[in-house]
């Protein structure tokens, strides 16, 4: 066997030599116990139900740190009850959102040294996982969709098959469990989780999660994956501590799953909805229609997907629906294929052009059901307008309008702009500038959509005779309206045309403001009659 090499220098004698090592590891000692410590994942974090704030030299109650060595072992020193307490800590950071770390018990000995406190770790010392607490969420890394069936500590449910769905949002996933005879304590739940990273270990890999929670303390899980894309096996932690979730035998749940044949489009949407930006009336939302794909997003949010399944169209005499027995032309539903936030199923959507502009939507629920009906007999769920992005209409019922409370008219209709009325809401001369959209009328009612020169959101208008009310984000249609209580509700006693406005400003306290208005409009009329 080859001769090991010496450890101390030739010309250095053995108890010399032994000074030297002794007074180098003094030094070290010393430097490293005068350098602050850092801590590199500082931040707000989840460690079960209770939050954890670690600064860049404390963690927790764990104390302050006094030495570390390549961020990831750590001495940690607290005062508990006036006694010193130290802690070694071995982290490992597996993603910038999630920290996993073994810590030992509570050590009363002040010499403790990070060397020395590494042999203080029991064998069974749990693994502890941290979540940031503000964690940016990710495209989950499972292609989808999936079906599984799945195993608890009360069985397996192998007679029904369950799913993992995409929400709108690629970073969240739907979970639903069926329920099955094999198991009869087990319902059918459903659960969101949002992605919040992943990393590959010991052969495996991890899926950091959030589950979607109402209150104010979200609650965490580990996913451990084994497999490939199109089949394989996954496994859910208990609880937020991950504890031991390093094979699949140690999941409080496993799922069995293969990918499923994503749903495609198999029909297009009515040419006059394609390639034009529509602006819904009661969310505000943004709705485009390409081929077979309709979309609706809020604030470059996307909330909705909807794919054409089928069109199925009836002739509008033979409807049972009295109201629709009257209309000409055909009357039609789409059955679609909804991705509604996370939730997701078949949907039947009934699609009317009420002009150029307009466009009137009933929605059907969505249901795990293909086959639920799509014609006279869907049970509408909502309703909404669409109404076509940069659309103008001439305001209706041009004029100034009166209440007999109120010496100033409340509604000045086309005065100013054909496109835009002035709306008083109290007897002031302070007034709202409305711009009119799009206008329609029914057997009984004349219908404007309009918006505020300065807002986003819609407002429906609904005229009978002298009656005017006023819906804001309502769909702008006799059943929506029916039922629901309008912001503004008045009837005009009298009206008077636009012009006398003119004559009327000329002897007012604003006539210097606008006299060179007046003189440009006036003179050539003069000149017209001379």
């Amino acid at each position: 066997m080859p001769r090991s090499e010496s450890l101390i220098a030739p010309n250095i004698t053995r108890s010399g030599g032994l000074r030297i090592v002794v007074l180098h590891v003094l030094l070290v000692q010393l430097v490293s116990s005068s350098t602050p410590c850092h801590i590199p994942f500082k931040g707000l974090w989840w460690q079960g139900e209770r939050q954890v704030l670690i600064s860049d030299h404390h963690w927790g109650n764990y104390g302050e740190c006094l030495n570390k060595n390549n961020d990831h072992h750590f001495l940690l020193k607290s005062n508990i009850s006036r006694t010193l307490c130290f802690r070694c800590v071995i982290a490992f950071p597996v993603h910038e959102n999630v920290v996993q770390f073994k810590a030992t018990s509570c050590l009363r000995d002040p010499g403790l040294t990070l060397h020395s406190c590494r042999n203080e770790f029991r064998g069974d010392a749990p693994m502890i996982t941290l979540f940031k607490a503000e964690a940016k969420p990710e495209k989950c890394p499972l292609e989808t969709p999936l079906n599984f069936t799945y195993s608890t500590a009360q069985g397996t449910c192998h007679s029904r098959i369950s799913s993992i769905q995409p929400c709108v949002n690629e970073k969240k996933l739907k979970l639903d469990y069926k329920a099955c005879p094999e198991l009869p304590t087990v319902e059918a739940s459903g659960s969101e989780l949002e992605c919040l990273g992943s990393w590959q270990s010991m052969g495996a890999h991890f899926i950091a999660a959030r589950i979607s929670a109402h209150g104010k303390r979200p609650s965490h899980r580990c996913l451990i994956v084994e497999g490939g894309r199109r089949h394989g096996n996954l496994g859910i932690s208990a609880d937020s501590s991950c504890q031991e979730l390093t094979h699949l035998s140690a999941a409080s749940k496993l799922l069995a799953y293969k990918l499923d044949t994503k749903i495609t489009a198999g029909c297009e949407y009515p040419d006059y909805l394609q390639e034009i930006h529509w602006k819904a009336a009661t969310t505000a939302h943004s709705h485009r229609f390409k081929a077979g794909t309709w979309h609706s997003s809020h604030s470059a949010t996307r909330f909705s997907n909807r794919l054409c399944i089928g069109e199925i169209v009836i002739d509008a005499a033979l409807s049972t629906e009295e109201s629709r027995s009257r209309e000409k032309d055909p009357i039609r539903f789409y059955r679609t294929h909804t991705t509604e936030g996370c939730s997701v199923g078949f949907q039947c959507v009934r699609i009317k052009q009420i002009s150029r502009t307009v466009v009137q939507l009933e929605f059907g629920i969505i249901s795990p059901n293909e086959y639920e009906p799509c014609d006279d007999a869907m049970v509408v769920m909502q309703r909404e307008t669409l109404v076509e992005v940069g659309a103008r209409t001439q305001c209706p019922s041009i004029g100034r309008h009166y209440i007999p409370t109120c010496k100033h008219a409340i509604v000045e209709s086309g005065c100013s702009n054909p496109h835009h009325f002035h709306l008083r809401k109290s007897c002031t001369k302070d007034y709202e500038e409305i711009i009119c959209l799009a206008s329609w009328a029914d057997d009984e009612n004349e219908y404007f959509l309009a918006k505020h020169h300065h807002q986003h959101g819609l407002q429906c208008f609904v005229l009978h005779d002298s009656r005017v009310k006023a819906y804001p984000a309502t769909s702008c249609d006799r059943e929506s309206t029916q039922y629901s209580h309008p912001a503004l509700d008045f009837i005009t006693t009298h009206s008077e045309q636009c012009s006398r406005w003119i004559f009327e400003s000329l002897l007012s306290s604003s006539f210097p403001t606008h006299f060179s208005f007046y003189l440009a409009f006036l003179v050539p009329f003069l000149a017209g009659l001379l």
